[in-house]
């Protein structure tokens, strides 16, 4: 492998920066600048072998790629007679070493893959190298960090800047930062942390003016901005610690975290803070708190969230916050439900009822979308239970039928009951999942024909079987999902003890017979079905009787249907 000259180059970016890093020592303002004054310059773009430059104006030249294999690059002083002044583009290949002479004054945008080695002459006015890395001149802010083999990083003493365009690539486990650092920037795309998967820990000295760890995660100095979670950490729960008022953009790309936990003393979330991080599954925001509460543009893109909870303190949610599929449940009457209502954005907002055991009762205040979803926390407080005809419309005190055209539903972890006659109206509703959670299921939540069922969790007190969900321990009936598709005469099953109300309704049988083993039915348990002809029940029937084509109960002197 030898060294390769860059005298073959092609390119397409601008290079002004060179002259601009003169007068202006901070990169992000020369790279503005040049934005503005590049309209007036005249770029010629070239292209020849390996590599990629735009010969401008001003007759330097700025290289804006190197598309070869070589493991040792040196980048020209000269290219057709023009002086090498920048380079401003993106070094994905694998070299060893690249060399920068000393009439490159000026770096742009881009970023050096998989480059093992930085090396400048002790004579350069702009750059110097430290531990294979590129800075700055002074030594203070890190411009390039090399890939080294190891699981261990660390950032040499002196330093007081990571640039944006730094990136640490998959592979160390563990980055130590200096005392000296005072500052890392983030790119537009991501931190200079995103990239690596592998990350474990951060360590910061105890010494250090500007940052500190905990649980090895990174924090400023005060521990009221989480900058960077470490995307290979491991553990699925982590819970943000209270006092950190803002989240870092980037904070938790690429992280294996399922259930994060925001305490209300956080006001600010980052752009980007999960991108990336397919893994989460759950968010929740404590408290109602009383610091508003702000989403920064693209604050949960990339997540694989089905649905956030966005807390009443909220005050703003910038454009893009949320991925479209994401649905957002709120409280009622808050700016989140009319933030949705605005954009258009898939929602649920709800009104809650504190009860003795200090959880929610929830009833849908107003909805969109053909998903609904039911929160675990409402402004902290965890959701057990779902009202009795919880998507009725509310007025005035009365519930009140309404359009609820929703196909289907996400019912959340730690919900414990439904109400009877909980999902009335949702005629729409094709099926239902019910969580694990779920331990009390009052009469007949259900009350409609689904088509394609209803689902438990393994380990359920609940079970499907026959196109019936009952009650395992008690043998009770809720509903018989398919009702509609049943045989013209139909036998209850014996494993079937107790008939919850309208657990048949709108079958299609036009006879039903009910075994022994079912000992109590509640009221109407066949309402609407109008091809029924004949109930029949044995003579011998302890607790149930027919007489004249009507159904009782013997045990209440209760007429059942």
């Amino acid at each position: 492998m030898g060294v390769v000259k860059m005298d073959k180059v092609t390119g397409h970016r601008f290079g002004l920066q060179c002259a601009l890093h003169l007068f202006f020592p901070r990169r992000r303002l020369c790279f503005f600048l040049l934005i503005l004054l590049s309209v007036s310059c005249h770029l010629i773009s070239k292209a020849e072998n390996d590599f990629s430059y735009l010969e401008q104006y001003d007759r330097s030249v700025c290289i804006t790629a190197y598309h070869g294999d070589a493991s040792v690059v040196e980048i020209p002083e000269m290219i057709g007679g023009y002086p090498v002044t920048a380079i401003d583009g993106f070094f994905p290949q694998h070299c060893e070493k690249l060399v920068i002479p000393d009439s490159v004054i000026c770096l742009g945008d881009g970023f050096f893959w998989n480059t093992e080695e930085f090396v400048v002459s002790s004579g350069h006015t702009v750059f110097t190298c430290r531990a294979y890395a590129l800075y700055e001149k002074n030594g203070e802010r890190l411009l390039a960090y090399p890939t080294r083999e190891g699981e261990l990083i660390e950032i040499p003493e002196g330093t007081r800047i990571i640039d944006k365009n730094v990136i640490f690539l998959p592979g160390p486990q563990v980055i130590a930062l200096p005392e000296s650092l005072t500052e890392i920037e983030n790119a537009q795309w991501g931190s200079p942390f995103s990239t690596c998967s592998t990350l474990r820990e951060f360590r910061v000295p105890a010494s250090s003016g500007s940052y500190c760890c905990a649980d090895h995660v990174l924090y400023d100095k005060a521990m009221q901005t989480l900058i960077a979670y470490p995307a290979g950490k491991e553990g699925e729960r982590f819970t943000v610690p209270d006092g950190v008022q803002s989240i870092e953009d980037f904070a938790f790309h690429g992280s294996a975290v399922s259930s994060l936990t925001v305490p209300e003393s956080v006001s600010a979330c980052g752009k980007f803070l999960f991108s990336n991080t397919a893994s989460l599954q759950e968010l929740v925001f404590e408290g109602a708190g009383e610091q508003p509460l702000l989403f920064d543009e693209y604050a949960f893109q990339g997540a694989d969230l089905a649905t956030v909870t966005v807390p009443s303190r909220t005050v703003q949610i910038s454009d893009y916050a949320f991925a479209s599929g994401t649905i957002i449940t709120c409280s009622a009457g808050t700016y989140a439900e009319s933030w949705c209502q605005e954009h258009s954005h898939p929602y649920a907002s709800y009104m809650g009822n504190v009860l003795e055991n200090g959880t929610l009762e929830v009833h849908c205040a107003s909805f969109s979308g053909d998903t609904v979803a039911v929160p675990a926390f409402l402004d902290g407080q965890p959701v057990s239970t779902l009202a009795e005809r919880a998507f009725w419309l509310s007025y005035d005190g009365l519930l009140l039928p309404r359009a609820i055209p929703f196909h289907s539903i996400i019912l959340p972890e730690g919900l414990r009951t439904l109400r009877n006659e909980a999902f009335r109206g949702c005629t729409e509703l094709k099926h239902i999942s019910l969580p694990a959670s779920v331990t009390e299921l009052e009469g007949n939540p259900f009350h409609n024909p689904w088509t394609e069922g209803i689902s438990t969790a393994p380990g359920s007190r609940y079970e499907v079987r026959d196109d019936l969900l009952y009650e395992v321990d008690t043998g009770r009936l809720i509903c018989c999902f398919n009702a509609a598709g049943l045989p013209d005469e139909y036998t209850i099953p014996e494993y079937i003890r107790s008939l919850s109300p309208r657990a048949f309704a709108y079958g299609s049988f036009k006879k039903v017979m009910i075994p022994d083993t079912v000992t109590t039915a509640g009221d109407n348990p066949f309402y609407s079905c109008q091809r029924l002809e004949e109930i029949a029940v044995s003579p011998e029937h302890l607790t149930l009787a027919v007489i004249s084509g009507v159904l009782y109960s013997k045990t209440d002197k209760r007429l059942v249907c």
